[in-house]
């Protein structure tokens, strides 16, 4: 039952992001046609977009460049960031990653094996 919840919150989740990606991306290239665009969607996606719309019309130009990039960046998983991870904790993190197993830590401080347990934990859940 519990992988059924996460699926379901995973879909939603990923609809919300795919239509701010369509929302920030109208809103980037069409600008003031950008409303009209977006009334051809389904009644209720449509309240959600435009208040997209609303929220991205107020933002900064900054705001709005660095939220459409995140909208548009492809989803990592965690092997993938943890590529950028560097030196001893990276290569414990990536080993770990690999073999599914827990980091051992071995050869390093305290703080950095906790460090690698942590990310092993939260790069899992990506």
């Amino acid at each position: 039952m519990r992988a059924g919840r996460a699926g379901r919150s995973r879909r939603v989740w990923n609809a919300s992001r795919d239509l701010e990606a369509l929302v920030r991306t109208v809103a980037a290239l069409d600008g003031a046609r950008a409303a009209g665009l977006l009334a051809g969607l389904s009644e209720e996606r449509r309240r959600v977009a435009v208040g997209l719309l609303r929220r991205v019309e107020r933002a900064c130009r900054a705001e709005r460049h660095a939220r459409l990039a995140r909208a548009l960046a492809p989803d990592a998983s965690g092997p993938e960031l943890a590529e950028g991870i560097s030196g001893a904790l990276g290569d414990e993190v990536r080993r770990s990653l690999v073999s599914g197993a827990s980091p051992d830590g071995d050869g390093l401080p305290p703080a950095l094996a906790g460090w690698a347990r942590r990310l092993v934990r939260e790069l899992r859940e990506v």
